[in-house]
């Protein structure tokens, strides 16, 4: 699910064999949020003096990943498939959503802040359209088992721990992309 929130990075995919590649990718969001307090005037005074008026995060993930493909005709187009690697770390909250899916109740995130470590792996399917000499289209579904242990807080500023070390099994879709791919 990190991938519905557009992460950006980079990812190099090498031939290992004439059917099979090997694809690493490493991706990092992050996204601020600034809260004003109410006595101060931003415009004003040009810069942020209270300290509960500094940029906090909202989102901030640290994704390094790895997948095998195996490509059924033509290497680098048409039909495809794989298996993946991931892990990461993870600081999110103040995300307002009313998700909740297969078992993950994502809508805690509106009023909460997780932080902590993932680990994973998965099968995915995908194909790739030839567009020219240099650039393919590539479109790409993941199914996955996640592990992950975390910290809560009662607010994406918080302090106070509300638990600590508690875990959570996600099993699910882990990728949906499309990607616009140059090849050397």
């Amino acid at each position: 699910m990190y991938g519905t929130v557009r992460l950006r990075g980079t990812r190099t995919e090498c031939r290992l064999e004439d059917e099979y590649a090997l694809r690493c990718r490493c991706q990092y969001k992050y996204r601020c949020r600034v809260r004003i307090g109410s006595a101060l005037d931003a415009r004003r005074v040009g810069r942020l003096q209270r300290l509960d008026a500094f940029a906090r995060p909202a989102l901030e993930t640290l994704v390094p990943a790895a997948e095998a493909r195996y490509w059924f005709c033509d290497r680098f187009a048409g039909h495809f498939v794989g298996a993946h690697l991931l892990g990461g770390q993870y600081n999110i909250g103040g995300l307002k959503n009313g998700i909740s899916f297969l078992g993950s109740d994502l809508s805690k995130l509106s009023k909460r802040r997780y932080q902590g470590w993932f680990a994973g792996l998965g099968a995915a399917y995908g194909y790739a359209w030839i567009l020219g000499k240099h650039w393919n289209l590539e479109a790409e579904l993941g199914i996955g088992w996640i592990y992950t242990r975390y910290d809560s807080y009662p607010c994406a500023s918080c302090g106070k721990k509300l638990e600590e070390d508690a875990s959570h099994h996600y099993v699910g879709p882990t990728k949906a992309a499309i990607n616009l791919v140059y090849t050397f």
